[in-house]
């Protein structure tokens, strides 16, 4: 029987019967919002108005479409750099994520291996309980005998 199923039964410590959180859907919950396959986001596509057919622009519609490409022209620059600290930012993110768990792993083998030692050691004290009182009876005999035997000389 394996050190965690003697631990989950005899102390309580880990149970194999008890709900836990360790099953796919809580394992993989994602974050709200998180792109996932399940939740691919939006698909859209930045566009600009096409004219359906071919045709002459007046003064006001020339000015209106150089002024929307010299908007567009000057957040492209901005778009971009926002797109990137996201992905900086997404970057950190999964890299403390990594770390976080890395961790979680250590500190849960670290306290198993804690638990088993004290386990070990609370066995081994155990199986040395009958010494110690055959010990301490022989202790107290000697003492008494000893004690008899002043008794009789005084």
């Amino acid at each position: 029987m394996g050190l965690i199923s003697k631990f989950g039964k005899s102390t309580g410590l880990v149970s194999q019967t008890r709900a836990n959180k360790l099953d796919a859907a809580t394992v993989m919950a994602s974050p709200k919002g998180a792109i996932t396959p399940d939740n691919p986001g939006d698909w859209t596509v930045m566009s600009v108005p096409i004219p359906a057919k071919a045709q002459q622009f007046n003064h006001q519609e020339a000015s209106a479409l150089v002024g929307g490409a010299s908007k567009m022209k000057a957040q492209k620059e901005s778009t971009k750099v926002s797109y990137k600290a996201i992905r900086d930012m997404s970057r950190a993110a999964t890299e403390a994520n990594l770390d976080h768990n890395v961790t979680k792993r250590v500190v849960a083998a670290g306290t198993m291996q804690s638990l088993a030692a004290n386990a070990e050691t609370a066995t081994l004290l155990n199986e040395l309980r009958p010494v110690y009182a055959k010990v301490q009876t022989k202790l107290q005999y000697a003492f008494a005998s000893a004690e008899g035997e002043i008794s009789a000389i005084g």
